[in-house]
């Protein structure tokens, strides 16, 4: 089935949500591919992950439509373990299209739009909007699936490369803030 994944903006947190399905893909030697992400492919992060490069393509068409029909064709294929794509817009006949197409393999399929899109019509099952949560945690509100809502926000820890540490954080605040060093110009606390 299509998951919707619905954040503004991009480094929430919303692509290491998915790293336990894109690592399982890679034990089971299947391809994943990312379709029209917003930025370049930032290869040590995806790689600290445990995504295999030998294993992932990324699709960079030239206009939103395009990127929409190779998402349907990779899901229809059935070759690929996983899809991720990217759209800006995306019209509630064309979700229905992905929808289909994911139903009928067995390729995972996950479609990001912006958080606006929250109150447009969708033929995905799974609709999650992501959001910042607190101390570096990330904020999940199933906004729509199978069975009883759930009507409360997960917070989720996501891998970050740096451990979330305010009381280190507040402590080398204050030292700097002490230090005689830091009234000078271009000092370095």
């Amino acid at each position: 089935a299509l998951t919707e994944i619905l954040v503004d903006g991009v480094g929430l947190g919303e692509c290491s949500l998915l790293l336990p399905a894109l690592n399982a893909m890679r034990e089971a030697g299947r391809w994943s591919v990312l379709i029209a992400p917003p930025y370049a492919v930032h290869a040590p992060a995806w790689a600290a992950g445990g995504v295999d490069f030998a294993h992932l393509a990324v699709v960079s068409p030239s206009c939103r439509r395009d990127g929409l029909w190779a998402a349907e064709q990779a899901l229809s294929g059935g070759a690929v373990g996983a899809v991720l794509c990217w759209a800006a817009r995306v019209e509630p006949a064309q979700i229905r299209r992905l929808q289909v197409a994911a139903s009928g393999s067995a390729t995972l399929a996950f479609l990001f739009r912006s958080a606006r899109a929250r109150t447009e019509a969708s033929a995905a099952p799974l609709r999650l909007l992501l959001s910042a949560g607190s101390r570096g945690r990330l904020a999940v509100d199933l906004l729509k699936r199978r069975g009883q809502p759930c009507g409360r926000t997960l917070y989720l820890d996501v891998p970050r490369p740096l451990r979330w540490n305010d009381d280190h954080a507040v402590a080398r605040a204050a030292s700097a803030a002490s230090s005689p060093r830091s009234q000078r110009p271009f000092a370095v606390a």
